[in-house]
């Protein structure tokens, strides 16, 4: 490992910056601590975006993956593969009840849509299938 010894500490991205921008802080600020061939091959970027149903306002996050465990798509009828999997992994999620979470904006538990994609994709990427 090449990257910084001791506690890792996460330093709050600027202000303003994109989504791009903060994708890049991300990835820059593990990559500090956990810098390796193996993280160059196997570790991808996981973007989770919520947005209020009350005010509109977008949390977007990006988080560092090893492997994705990939839900079986919920219609049986139709032929199972990787790309139905991957639409049933980034199908918009609704929070609520229980599941709402505390929005940014309006300072409240509001309920929420949630929603995944692959920032980055690391060269070879490791699923797990759910069943």
């Amino acid at each position: 490992n090449k990257g910084k010894k001791g506690k890792r500490t996460m330093e709050e991205p600027p202000a303003g910056l994109t989504d791009g921008e903060l994708a890049d802080h991300r990835w820059k600020g593990y990559t500090l601590y956990d810098n390796s061939s193996i993280v160059d091959i196997f570790v991808g970027l996981l973007k989770s975006t919520l947005t209020c149903s009350v005010c509109d306002h977008k949390s977007v996050t990006f988080d560092p993956f090893w492997d994705l465990s990939l839900p079986l798509p919920r219609s049986r009828g139709s032929r199972l593969n990787l790309q139905s999997c991957f639409t049933e992994f980034t199908q918009e999620e609704i929070l609520d009840g229980d599941e709402k979470p505390t929005c940014e904006s309006c300072k409240k538990r509001q309920k929420c849509t949630k929603q995944f994609s692959i920032e980055r994709f690391p060269p070879i990427l490791v699923l797990h299938l759910k069943r």
